[in-house]
Order: C-alpha cells, then structure tokens, then sequence
C-alpha cells in the first residue's frame, strides 16, 4: 500500500530453486491477482515477471532486479485476508502447492510393492 503502486509481483522463497510466485493488481481497494499464484522454478518466474516491480523474501543474489521491501508475513497475510477474502482470519485455509518434503522422502524411503 505505502508504495503507491498499481500492481506488483511476489515471489517468495518456494526452497529447492522454486518460488512462489504471483502477480497482483490493485483494483478500488482490494489487489486481485493477475493469474492464480504458483509455484514455479526461479528461471519460469523470472521470465514472467517481465516489468512488474517485484517483492521478494530471497537474498537479493538470488534476484534479476532489485526487491521492494517485503512487509512482515503476519502483516502481509492480514492485509491480504482483509482486502481480498472479507472473512476473518480463523475461516483462512491455507493453499498447498506442492507435497510436503515429508511426504517425499516417506514414499523414497518406503515405495509400493508391485
């Protein structure tokens, strides 16, 4: 908000190369995405952010462009559910977008029989 920006791109740190990644516009007063976030390898998210001015949480050796600051993630989160979803933030699901590396490892560790 403080920025005075009409849109942004967000990529925050996705670990294992990959960011989460998304655009958003600021429609009246809420941001809308441009496209539904997603989780994309650093090289897809860099070549789809084209002009947009970017925030990120990766150390800036990691970045093709300078971040803008990163509000702290409570804050950002609130902000988010306040202006986009309308509900209280008890009602919030979160939205998975890959398998926990838990879960990975189980199935290396212990494949099905055939």
């Amino acid at each position: 908000e403080a920025t005075g920006l009409a849109r942004v791109a967000v990529a925050l740190d996705g670990r294992r190369g990959q960011v989460y990644f998304g655009r958003f516009e600021k429609r009246g007063a809420s941001w809308v995405p441009h496209e539904a976030p997603a989780l994309l390898d650093r090289a897809d998210a860099w070549s789809a952010l084209g002009d947009w001015p970017l925030c990120s949480d990766l150390e800036p050796a990691f970045l093709p462009v300078p971040s803008l600051p990163l509000p702290r993630g409570a804050d950002l989160a609130v902000a988010v559910g306040r202006v986009g979803l309308r509900s209280e933030p008890r009602h919030w699901e979160p939205l998975y977008l890959r398998r926990a590396e838990a879960e990975i490892l189980w199935e290396k560790l212990h494949p099905k029989a055939s």
